[in-house]
């Protein structure tokens, strides 16, 4: 059983979505690739979005296949027929469906608070919660799949990670592993995912990051009509505002989450985005080349510009010059930023000379001790 806490938005609902689009198409979640990916049915249980018009769709955009998600409506109860509103305090039930269909592999809860209040559990009190949550992980370990529940954070200040995660402290100590979800304090588009709990990993395990990024009127339009045709021209428009995919940034990120969710200071910002779009500009110096994302982000990092600025910068440059993000083709998943069709691009593994030369110049100044403004980050 594992939590994911996060602030109020896109990214943890995406990131649930993400993982459960991954299980029924039996491929590598986040970015990452691992071997033998598991492949099965996911169980949602939502109330937060609806269901219809958000997280359906969101599926679809995410290469979910449909005909493995289901979605719980409610309980039956024997005595008299009647079907109640689900809540964890059903976790009998619940038991039951998982052990009579093994191709359940993820149950996703979102938000647990929700569903535990419902059964009438106050989960600031520990000894109630793990009343619920303990029968709750030992179906997880019976059935074979992994029961992931939702949070939201609180708003305390100059916590630590597990503190900032709402309710009694018994859910984290209920799970195996837990991970926060909140933004960069450098780079407030760019989410960050990290352990704060791993019972399964490395004492100190490395994080991930990402960015949202709406599909395009056109995707969009292309993807809803392919699942459902008869759409009209309202529905796709307000369909096509719902669809998001997550940009998964290549390699890890060694973040102390303690320092991250506290929400009294924040890092001063680097370079401006227009002047990123310049030093990005610089490297497209060849028809259709590309290079990878994580190889821009690294040098930007060095030369003085945030994350932020760079994609702020990339969006400057796709009506600028065309630049745009694949990770299609040559790019073999793995994302890359280039000029032209990604069909045609040409993969370059290093940077120009000149922008390697503007990086070492930085360097060169932070080593001095010398500078101005444009160095802090």
């Amino acid at each position: 059983m594992g939590l994911y806490a996060g602030e109020g938005g896109h990214g943890k609902s995406m990131s649930t979505l993400e993982l459960a689009g991954a299980v029924t198409a039996g491929r590598c979640a986040f970015g990452l690739n691992y071997p033998d990916p598991p492949r099965g049915k996911v169980l949602l249980v939502s109330c937060e979005d609806d269901w219809e018009s958000t997280i359906i769709p969101r599926l679809a955009a995410l290469g979910a296949d449909l005909t493995k998600v289901l979605r719980v409506s409610g309980v039956r109860m024997k005595a008299d027929g009647r079907t109640m509103d689900f809540h964890l305090g059903h976790f009998r039930e619940l038991n039951a469906l998982l052990m009579a269909d093994p191709e359940i592999r993820l149950v996703v809860i979102d938000p647990a608070g929700a569903y535990i209040g419902r059964a009438g559990v106050n989960e600031n009190k520990d000894a109630d919660l793990r009343a619920i949550l303990g029968p709750l992980s030992e179906s997880a370990n019976r059935s074979g799949a992994t029961v992931l529940l939702v949070k939201h954070l609180n708003k305390s200040a100059g916590v630590s990670a597990v503190q900032r995660v709402s309710g009694s402290v018994g859910y984290i100590n209920a799970v195996r592993f837990a991970y926060i979800i909140t933004p960069d304090l450098d780079d407030q588009d760019c989410k960050l995912v990290i352990p704060i709990k791993a019972n399964v990993l490395p004492a100190r395990g490395t994080g991930l990051a990402y960015r949202m990024v709406a599909l395009s009127a056109d995707d969009s339009r292309r993807l809803l009509l392919r699942q459902w045709p008869d759409l009209t021209p309202e529905e796709l428009a307000v369909l096509s505002k719902q669809l998001f995919r997550q940009e998964w940034e290549t390699g890890g990120v060694e973040v102390d989450p303690n320092e991250v969710t506290r929400n009294d200071h924040r890092k001063p910002k680097g370079k401006t985005a227009e002047q990123a779009a310049d030093w990005i500009a610089s490297l497209f110096t060849e028809e259709h080349v590309a290079y990878p994302s994580a190889l821009i982000m690294e040098a930007g990092r060095e030369a003085g510009y945030g994350r932020d600025s760079c994609y702020r910068a990339r969006e400057i440059l796709k009506d600028r010059i065309g630049l745009r993000a694949s990770n299609v083709g040559n790019c073999r998943g793995a994302w890359h930023w280039g000029l032209g069709s990604p069909a045609l691009w040409l993969i370059r593994d290093s940077l120009p000379s000149s922008s390697c030369q503007e990086v070492k110049e930085v360097k060169e100044v932070r080593k001095s001790g010398s500078g101005g403004d444009f160095l802090t980050s």
